[in-house]
């Protein structure tokens, strides 16, 4: 039998829809790839650093320290007997011993506001000082950030900067060459941490 070779029909490698309807359908499945990839490396991260060890934490801790208190300088109180007695009176009778020790950092500004990063180090405000009216206050205050350390919270927002900041990076968004590098990673990463903790963890 004798081959007869055919015209191919026009178009037949073109889809019937719009080329944008398949450009909207491909973007989003892109999208939606993306974001199970980050949501699941931020669980991934999330559960791996919970099982940090305290003696790993402290040194984490002495990093995102390091990397933040350069800026917070002129405004650190280091000789304030307010300092003495949160570090040494109040926090001891709320938290006890703890690993890594709780270590609280006095911060000379009218933010009413405390916090705490990976590695059981405490910023509280003086704003916060002036704003409670007792020391049943202050104690509420510092006891939910302890609460915070207990349950590992700094910990898993960590995680999920670090998650954060990886995706940045391989996007190229916010990336110099004077930002370049693990410093600027680790200061990055302790501004995310200040970000607010969801309402699951603040219950």
């Amino acid at each position: 039998m004798k081959y007869t070779p055919k015209l191919i029909p026009e178009g037949i490698n073109v889809t019937p829809q719009h080329p944008l309807i398949d450009f909207g359908y491909l973007i989003a499945t892109i999208v939606l790839i993306s974001a199970l990839i980050f949501f699941s490396l931020g669980w991934v991260a999330e559960w791996l650093v919970i099982k940090i060890s305290p003696t790993t934490e402290t040194k984490i801790g002495q990093i995102l320290i390091s990397s933040t208190m350069p800026a917070l300088s002129s405004n650190v109180l280091s000789a304030d007997p307010r300092l003495d007695y949160l570090q040494k009176n109040l926090l001891p009778a709320l938290a006890g011993e703890t690993q890594p020790p709780l270590t609280v950092h006095l911060l000379d500004d009218d933010m009413i506001n405390a916090a705490i990063l990976p590695g059981g180090h405490i910023l509280v405000w003086t704003g916060l000082l002036k704003a409670v009216q007792s020391e049943n206050e202050l104690a509420f205050v510092l006891a939910h950030e302890v609460a915070h350390f207990k349950h590992r919270d700094p910990l898993r927002m960590l995680g999920r900067s670090l998650v954060m900041l990886s995706l940045l990076t391989a996007l190229g968004i916010g990336v110099n060459q004077e930002m370049a590098g693990l410093p600027s990673l680790v200061s990055q990463t302790g501004e995310l941490i200040g970000l607010q903790y969801s309402r699951q963890q603040e219950q």
